[in-house]
């Protein structure tokens, strides 16, 4: 998506410059999560190795991020796109 957004925009349709953006920080926030997920778990998993606790509350770490990222996507959507 990236590559043809940014590095070939000759390879998209012109125009719907509004839907593109849209798109791409979709994409960019759920890569965002799962990297944030990886790092969070292990660091978790580094520090506090025996406690049984310290995935659950990573994991909850990132499913708050996930909820404020879809919260500024929904200001950031364009009116003319359907869901």
């Amino acid at each position: 998506m990236y590559y043809v957004l940014r590095s070939k925009p000759q390879l998209s349709i012109p125009g719907e410059e509004p839907q593109k953006r849209y798109l791409l920080l979709q994409s960019l926030f759920a890569i965002a999560s799962l990297v944030l997920l990886v790092i969070i778990v292990s660091v978790a998993n580094a520090f506090f190795p025996n406690n049984e606790n310290a995935l659950p509350i990573s994991i909850a770490f990132v499913a708050m991020f996930m909820v404020a990222s879809r919260k500024k996507l929904r200001k950031l959507k364009p009116k003319n796109m359907e869901a």
